[in-house]
Protein backbone atom coordinates (compact mmCIF):
# COMPACT_ATOMS: atom_id res chain seq x y z
CA UNK A 1 0.00 0.00 0.00
CA UNK A 2 2.79 2.46 1.02
CA UNK A 3 4.63 1.39 -2.23
CA UNK A 4 1.26 2.16 -4.18
CA UNK A 5 1.33 5.70 -2.37
CA UNK A 6 4.83 6.54 -3.40
CA UNK A 7 4.57 5.25 -6.57
CA UNK A 8 1.34 7.86 -7.21
CA UNK A 9 3.29 10.62 -5.40
CA UNK A 10 6.34 10.14 -7.81
CA UNK A 11 3.69 10.30 -11.21
CA UNK A 12 2.13 13.43 -9.48
CA UNK A 13 5.08 15.32 -9.34
CA UNK A 14 6.40 14.60 -12.81
CA UNK A 15 3.24 15.30 -14.23
CA UNK A 16 3.41 18.54 -12.51
CA UNK A 17 7.49 19.30 -13.42
CA UNK A 18 6.61 18.62 -17.09
CA UNK A 19 4.04 21.26 -17.18
CA UNK A 20 6.87 23.90 -16.21
CA UNK A 21 8.53 23.14 -19.47
CA UNK A 22 6.01 24.50 -20.89
CA UNK A 23 6.18 27.97 -19.38
CA UNK A 24 7.40 29.81 -22.64
CA UNK A 25 7.01 29.13 -26.41
CA UNK A 26 6.94 25.17 -26.69
CA UNK A 27 9.42 23.22 -28.31
CA UNK A 28 9.23 21.98 -31.78
CA UNK A 29 8.64 18.15 -32.37
CA UNK A 30 9.91 18.78 -36.14
CA UNK A 31 12.80 20.31 -37.74
CA UNK A 32 10.82 23.63 -38.54
CA UNK A 33 7.12 25.34 -38.82
CA UNK A 34 7.46 27.72 -41.00
CA UNK A 35 4.41 30.26 -40.59
CA UNK A 36 1.88 30.54 -43.46
CA UNK A 37 -1.69 32.01 -43.21
CA UNK A 38 -2.65 29.43 -46.60
CA UNK A 39 -4.90 26.29 -43.79
CA UNK A 40 -5.19 24.48 -47.06
CA UNK A 41 -2.74 21.69 -46.24
CA UNK A 42 -0.96 23.15 -43.32
CA UNK A 43 -0.82 21.74 -39.73
CA UNK A 44 -1.42 23.92 -36.74
CA UNK A 45 0.82 24.78 -34.13
CA UNK A 46 2.23 27.17 -31.75
CA UNK A 47 -0.48 29.89 -33.00
CA UNK A 48 0.30 29.59 -36.56
CA UNK A 49 0.06 27.47 -39.42
CA UNK A 50 3.07 25.20 -40.88
CA UNK A 51 3.79 25.46 -44.08
CA UNK A 52 4.14 22.15 -46.34
CA UNK A 53 8.05 21.51 -45.71
CA UNK A 54 8.05 20.14 -49.03
CA UNK A 55 7.56 23.83 -50.19
CA UNK A 56 9.85 25.34 -47.82
CA UNK A 57 12.33 27.60 -49.10
CA UNK A 58 15.85 29.24 -47.50
CA UNK A 59 14.01 32.80 -47.89
CA UNK A 60 11.48 31.48 -45.31
CA UNK A 61 14.54 31.81 -42.51
CA UNK A 62 16.18 35.12 -44.25
CA UNK A 63 15.52 38.52 -43.57
CA UNK A 64 17.46 41.57 -44.87
CA UNK A 65 17.73 45.11 -43.80
CA UNK A 66 19.06 45.52 -40.13
CA UNK A 67 21.45 47.16 -41.77
CA UNK A 68 18.72 50.29 -42.14
CA UNK A 69 18.25 52.73 -39.65
CA UNK A 70 14.68 53.56 -38.57
CA UNK A 71 13.22 56.43 -38.23
CA UNK A 72 13.83 58.80 -35.03
CA UNK A 73 12.31 61.27 -35.92
CA UNK A 74 9.34 61.14 -33.31
CA UNK A 75 8.28 62.95 -30.08
CA UNK A 76 10.97 59.94 -28.07
CA UNK A 77 13.31 60.15 -30.76
CA UNK A 78 13.32 56.49 -31.20
CA UNK A 79 12.59 53.52 -33.60
CA UNK A 80 12.79 49.85 -33.20
CA UNK A 81 12.38 47.18 -35.85
CA UNK A 82 11.16 44.48 -34.81
CA UNK A 83 12.19 40.90 -36.56
CA UNK A 84 9.93 38.31 -35.14
CA UNK A 85 7.92 35.31 -36.54
CA UNK A 86 5.87 38.25 -38.44
CA UNK A 87 8.67 39.05 -40.53
CA UNK A 88 10.28 35.99 -40.43
CA UNK A 89 8.38 33.18 -40.86
CA UNK A 90 10.92 30.38 -39.97
CA UNK A 91 10.82 31.65 -36.43
CA UNK A 92 7.57 29.77 -35.66
CA UNK A 93 8.14 27.79 -32.70
CA UNK A 94 11.92 28.50 -32.32
CA UNK A 95 11.19 31.13 -29.48
CA UNK A 96 13.84 33.39 -30.68
CA UNK A 97 13.15 37.47 -32.36
CA UNK A 98 15.64 40.04 -33.10
CA UNK A 99 15.03 44.10 -32.80
CA UNK A 100 17.14 46.84 -33.67
CA UNK A 101 17.15 50.11 -31.74
CA UNK A 102 17.61 53.23 -33.10
CA UNK A 103 18.37 56.37 -31.27
CA UNK A 104 18.47 59.90 -31.96
CA UNK A 105 20.65 62.20 -29.59
CA UNK A 106 18.73 61.74 -26.53
CA UNK A 107 15.83 59.82 -27.34
CA UNK A 108 14.22 57.27 -25.34
CA UNK A 109 13.00 53.56 -25.74
CA UNK A 110 10.37 54.78 -23.09
CA UNK A 111 9.18 52.73 -20.21
CA UNK A 112 7.96 49.49 -21.22
CA UNK A 113 7.19 45.61 -20.76
CA UNK A 114 7.79 42.63 -22.68
CA UNK A 115 5.24 40.00 -21.66
CA UNK A 116 6.87 36.85 -22.86
CA UNK A 117 10.17 37.23 -23.38
CA UNK A 118 13.26 38.08 -21.45
CA UNK A 119 15.49 40.67 -23.79
CA UNK A 120 19.40 40.71 -23.69
CA UNK A 121 20.90 43.59 -25.39
CA UNK A 122 24.27 44.92 -27.03
CA UNK A 123 25.12 48.23 -27.51
CA UNK A 124 26.67 48.54 -31.38
CA UNK A 125 27.48 52.62 -31.21
CA UNK A 126 26.73 55.40 -28.79
CA UNK A 127 26.14 55.37 -24.62
CA UNK A 128 22.99 54.53 -23.11
CA UNK A 129 21.24 54.96 -19.84
CA UNK A 130 19.31 51.01 -18.89
CA UNK A 131 17.25 49.93 -16.50
CA UNK A 132 14.60 48.15 -15.05
CA UNK A 133 12.31 47.74 -12.41
CA UNK A 134 11.24 45.01 -10.38
CA UNK A 135 8.22 43.96 -8.91
CA UNK A 136 7.57 45.88 -5.23
CA UNK A 137 9.32 46.93 -3.59
CA UNK A 138 9.82 48.73 -6.96
CA UNK A 139 14.13 48.79 -7.31
CA UNK A 140 15.53 50.28 -9.67
CA UNK A 141 18.77 48.56 -11.39
CA UNK A 142 20.11 51.47 -13.89
CA UNK A 143 23.66 51.06 -15.77
CA UNK A 144 25.69 53.28 -18.17
CA UNK A 145 26.69 51.34 -21.56
CA UNK A 146 28.83 51.76 -24.20
CA UNK A 147 30.18 50.78 -27.48
CA UNK A 148 30.34 46.77 -26.87
CA UNK A 149 28.41 46.20 -23.61
CA UNK A 150 25.66 44.17 -22.94
CA UNK A 151 22.91 43.96 -20.22
CA UNK A 152 19.51 41.34 -19.74
CA UNK A 153 15.82 42.45 -18.73
CA UNK A 154 14.34 39.66 -16.93
CA UNK A 155 11.03 38.54 -18.55
CA UNK A 156 8.06 41.03 -17.39
CA UNK A 157 9.53 43.94 -15.99
CA UNK A 158 9.61 47.59 -16.95
CA UNK A 159 12.55 48.67 -18.54
CA UNK A 160 13.98 51.75 -20.70
CA UNK A 161 16.91 52.48 -22.60
CA UNK A 162 17.88 56.41 -23.17
CA UNK A 163 20.60 57.03 -25.39
CA UNK A 164 22.55 60.24 -23.16
CA UNK A 165 24.97 60.96 -25.69
CA UNK A 166 25.03 63.85 -28.18
CA UNK A 167 25.42 61.37 -31.40
CA UNK A 168 22.93 58.44 -32.24
CA UNK A 169 23.44 55.49 -30.67
CA UNK A 170 22.05 52.00 -31.86
CA UNK A 171 21.64 48.77 -30.02
CA UNK A 172 20.79 45.09 -30.95
CA UNK A 173 18.58 42.87 -29.14
CA UNK A 174 17.98 39.39 -29.08
CA UNK A 175 14.01 38.18 -27.38
CA UNK A 176 13.34 34.48 -26.14
CA UNK A 177 10.02 34.33 -28.35
CA UNK A 178 9.11 34.27 -31.58
CA UNK A 179 6.16 36.70 -30.64
CA UNK A 180 7.50 38.95 -27.09
CA UNK A 181 5.05 41.44 -27.38
CA UNK A 182 5.48 45.08 -26.11
CA UNK A 183 2.95 47.27 -23.27
CA UNK A 184 4.40 50.64 -23.40
CA UNK A 185 3.44 52.21 -19.81
CA UNK A 186 2.14 55.41 -20.91
CA UNK A 187 0.77 54.80 -23.75
CA UNK A 188 -1.59 51.71 -21.71
CA UNK A 189 -2.45 53.63 -18.90
CA UNK A 190 -2.82 56.83 -20.93
CA UNK A 191 -3.50 55.94 -24.10
CA UNK A 192 -6.45 52.73 -23.87
CA UNK A 193 -9.19 52.42 -26.16
CA UNK A 194 -11.52 52.95 -24.82
CA UNK A 195 -9.78 55.31 -22.08
CA UNK A 196 -9.65 54.30 -18.55
CA UNK A 197 -11.90 56.31 -16.11
CA UNK A 198 -10.25 59.55 -15.48
CA UNK A 199 -11.18 58.85 -11.37
CA UNK A 200 -9.19 55.50 -11.71
CA UNK A 201 -6.32 57.59 -13.05
CA UNK A 202 -6.46 60.34 -10.31
CA UNK A 203 -6.77 58.00 -7.69
CA UNK A 204 -4.14 55.83 -8.74
CA UNK A 205 -1.88 58.53 -9.63
CA UNK A 206 -2.47 60.85 -6.44
CA UNK A 207 -2.85 63.54 -8.34
CA UNK A 208 -5.73 67.20 -7.78
CA UNK A 209 -7.97 67.12 -10.99
CA UNK A 210 -7.62 70.83 -10.62
CA UNK A 211 -3.87 70.78 -10.59
CA UNK A 212 -2.22 71.82 -13.75
CA UNK A 213 -0.20 68.94 -14.15
CA UNK A 214 2.15 69.91 -17.13
CA UNK A 215 5.56 69.60 -17.60
CA UNK A 216 6.56 72.84 -16.92
CA UNK A 217 4.23 72.84 -13.92
CA UNK A 218 6.17 69.70 -12.38
CA UNK A 219 9.16 70.81 -13.18
CA UNK A 220 9.12 74.12 -11.71
CA UNK A 221 5.99 75.67 -10.19
CA UNK A 222 4.71 72.92 -8.06
CA UNK A 223 5.96 73.14 -4.45
CA UNK A 224 8.44 70.67 -4.45
CA UNK A 225 10.14 71.38 -7.64
CA UNK A 226 10.34 75.58 -6.13
CA UNK A 227 11.83 74.57 -3.00
CA UNK A 228 14.38 72.70 -5.15
CA UNK A 229 15.22 75.13 -7.83
CA UNK A 230 15.76 77.99 -4.48
CA UNK A 231 18.71 75.72 -3.40
CA UNK A 232 20.36 76.03 -7.21
CA UNK A 233 23.69 77.72 -7.50
CA UNK A 234 23.24 78.42 -11.48
CA UNK A 235 20.69 80.11 -13.30
CA UNK A 236 18.75 78.45 -15.29
CA UNK A 237 16.07 79.93 -17.78
CA UNK A 238 12.91 79.06 -16.29
CA UNK A 239 11.40 77.59 -19.41
CA UNK A 240 8.72 79.77 -20.85
CA UNK A 241 6.10 77.05 -22.81
CA UNK A 242 4.03 75.11 -21.03
CA UNK A 243 4.98 71.56 -22.95
CA UNK A 244 2.39 68.76 -21.53
CA UNK A 245 5.09 66.45 -23.75
CA UNK A 246 8.29 65.72 -21.48
CA UNK A 247 10.26 65.26 -25.16
CA UNK A 248 8.71 68.27 -26.83
CA UNK A 249 10.00 70.32 -23.52
CA UNK A 250 13.39 68.72 -23.47
CA UNK A 251 13.79 69.99 -27.31
CA UNK A 252 13.24 73.49 -26.45
CA UNK A 253 15.81 72.66 -23.28
CA UNK A 254 18.35 71.77 -25.73
CA UNK A 255 18.02 75.03 -28.00
CA UNK A 256 17.85 77.19 -25.31
CA UNK A 257 20.89 76.01 -22.99
CA UNK A 258 24.08 75.34 -23.87
CA UNK A 259 26.16 71.84 -23.19
CA UNK A 260 27.07 72.58 -19.09
CA UNK A 261 23.33 74.34 -18.10
CA UNK A 262 21.55 71.59 -20.04
CA UNK A 263 23.21 68.83 -17.90
CA UNK A 264 22.86 70.52 -14.84
CA UNK A 265 19.12 71.16 -16.14
CA UNK A 266 18.46 67.37 -16.94
CA UNK A 267 19.67 65.80 -13.73
CA UNK A 268 18.04 68.06 -11.52
CA UNK A 269 14.51 67.60 -13.83
CA UNK A 270 15.16 63.90 -13.04
CA UNK A 271 15.81 64.18 -9.33
CA UNK A 272 12.88 66.42 -9.04
CA UNK A 273 10.37 64.31 -11.03
CA UNK A 274 11.64 60.98 -9.38
CA UNK A 275 11.62 62.69 -5.64
CA UNK A 276 8.01 63.83 -6.69
CA UNK A 277 6.72 59.88 -7.99
CA UNK A 278 8.15 58.94 -4.59
CA UNK A 279 5.47 61.24 -2.88
CA UNK A 280 2.94 60.07 -4.80
CA UNK A 281 3.45 56.36 -5.04
CA UNK A 282 5.66 55.49 -1.83
CA UNK A 283 3.84 58.55 0.28
CA UNK A 284 7.87 59.40 1.33
CA UNK A 285 8.78 62.89 1.27
CA UNK A 286 12.64 63.71 0.61
CA UNK A 287 13.98 66.99 1.95
CA UNK A 288 15.22 69.18 -0.99
CA UNK A 289 18.75 69.63 -0.20
CA UNK A 290 18.51 65.65 -0.63
CA UNK A 291 17.68 65.65 -4.00
CA UNK A 292 19.87 68.34 -4.67
CA UNK A 293 22.75 66.72 -3.48
CA UNK A 294 21.50 63.68 -5.36
CA UNK A 295 21.36 65.70 -8.29
CA UNK A 296 24.74 66.88 -8.24
CA UNK A 297 26.15 63.66 -7.60
CA UNK A 298 24.48 62.42 -10.42
CA UNK A 299 25.69 65.03 -12.81
CA UNK A 300 29.34 64.37 -11.62
CA UNK A 301 29.10 60.80 -12.28
CA UNK A 302 27.76 61.96 -15.85
CA UNK A 303 30.59 64.36 -16.22
CA UNK A 304 33.39 61.99 -15.37
CA UNK A 305 32.32 59.51 -17.64
CA UNK A 306 32.11 61.85 -20.59
CA UNK A 307 35.80 62.88 -19.60
CA UNK A 308 37.06 59.33 -19.60
CA UNK A 309 36.02 59.24 -23.15
CA UNK A 310 37.15 62.22 -24.70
Amino acid sequence: MIKGVNYLITVALLALASTIVFAYDPSPLQDFCVAINNTNSAVFVNGKFCKDPAVVTVDDFFFPGLNIPANTANKVGFNVTLVNVDLLPGLNTLGISLARLDFAPYGLDPPHVHPRASEILVVAEGTLLVGFVTSNPNKLFTKVLNKGDIFAFPIGLIHFQFNIGQTNAIAFAGLNSQNPGVITIANAVFGSNPPINPDVLIKAFQVDKNEPETTGHILWECPLARNVWALVKVKIQKCNNEARDFFLLFGFMVQSLDQRDLECWATMAWSIWNARNKVYFEKKQTHPRIILSGAEGLLDEYQKLMASQS
